[in-house]
């Protein structure tokens, strides 16, 4: 059962401008090694645009939605799991996570997930793309290699302190066994 709630944020601007910058990057490789294959150059690369813009909109949706269907595989099945679309700026996912969970990975987990986006739009991307199968290898690689990493995250949690009942059939938690064997409790 969650007992606290983990937002992540996802800047839809982060992950746009990236895709942006990625493909500007093999379309000038392509245009620089055939002079003639600016019309492919153009084709590739991820610009202003309208449609550029929607199909890269679209696919960030799609993208965030497997990263939802990701993190509901990693955790129990009775996880709550919330994707927030509403605001157009922005991704929000709330989770439900152990009291146990180390916030401090908040952030964290918010680059970790921007990133996978990231790289899954790419990997969709270069999907529509005729010449693009060895980019598409790549980011799919790139994209399972930041799943492992969100998965770390939530693999990292602290150990809960052991518990026993005491004569009255309270929780207790077990501290130092004694030499004698014997455990000294204190009551939680």
């Amino acid at each position: 059962m969650a007992n606290k709630t983990l937002t992540i944020e996802i800047l839809r601007s982060v992950i746009v401008d990236a895709v942006k910058t990625d493909t500007h990057i093999k379309g000038t490789i392509d245009k620089s090694i055939d002079e003639k294959a600016s019309r492919v150059a153009y084709n590739e690369t991820a610009g202003d645009e309208a449609y550029h813009l929607r199909k890269i909109d679209r696919t960030i949706t799609a993208s965030a939605e497997n990263l939802v269907a990701e993190i509901s595989d990693m955790l129990s099945g009775n996880t709550e799991i919330n994707p927030d679309y509403s605001d157009p700026s922005k991704i929000k996912i709330s989770v439900g996570v152990d009291a146990r969970f180390n916030t401090s990975f908040a952030p964290t987990l918010a680059r970790l997930s921007s990133e996978y986006i990231t790289n899954y739009v790419l990997v969709l991307w270069w999907g529509a793309i005729t010449n693009g199968q060895n980019q598409v290898q790549f980011y799919s690689q790139l994209s399972n290699s930041y799943l492992n990493y969100i998965r770390k995250c939530f693999n990292k949690v602290a150990p809960a302190a052991p518990t026993k009942k005491n004569a009255s059939g309270q929780d207790v938690e077990a501290s130092i066994l004694d030499t004698t064997g014997k455990f000294e409790t204190q009551t939680t």
